[in-house]
């Protein structure tokens, strides 16, 4: 769960990138609707507002149904090529947990490397958000019990690379 500047609730969630449309199509048939925020928020500073776009563009935000009894409470729905989850199937590997039915957890070692992915792929060294992620990056490193060595052989050169500037 995240909670951002507002002191508003969201969950984040990836769904395979082929299945974003039908994942909101299927929200929205159930009594989710649209979230009538902006990423970034509309009354944010412009030099708060870098990188936002990023997320903006390839993601759905909803807000949940009012039977749920939850307060300003928003899903974020990010598609798994925008978190560099794209080549990782759900069903059968042992880099996901399952948690629930439908709902699989990825192992430490894979949301490391999903985030190095995230921030390289869409260049965001100079932006707010990717000083954000990379802070929640070093919050992550240090409290997700890896050492960086044991990314070796399991990503690529640039993702092991960009962990060991980030844990230098």
């Amino acid at each position: 769960m995240f909670i951002d500047l507002l002191n508003r609730q969201r969950d984040d969630i990836v769904v395979p990138s082929d299945f974003l449309d039908d994942a909101a199509a299927a929200l929205l048939t159930n009594g989710w609707r649209y979230s009538p925020t902006k990423l970034p928020l509309p009354h944010t500073p412009d030099r708060c507002r870098s990188g936002w776009h990023i997320v903006a563009k390839y993601s759905r935000l909803f807000r949940y149904p009012a039977s749920y009894g939850t307060r300003s409470h928003e899903l974020l729905v990010l598609p798994s090529c925008f978190v560099g989850l794209e080549h990782e199937p759900l069903n059968d590997n042992a880099k996901f947990s399952r948690f629930s039915r439908n709902i699989y957890c990825p192992s430490a070692h894979l949301m490391a490397i999903s985030v190095a992915r995230t921030h390289i792929r869409n260049s965001l060294k100079t932006t707010l958000f990717g000083t954000l992620m990379f802070s929640w990056a070093s919050y992550f490193w240090r409290y997700s019990g890896f050492e960086v060595n044991e990314l070796e052989g399991r990503a690529e050169g640039e993702v092991v690379d960009w962990w060991r500037r980030l844990a230098g």
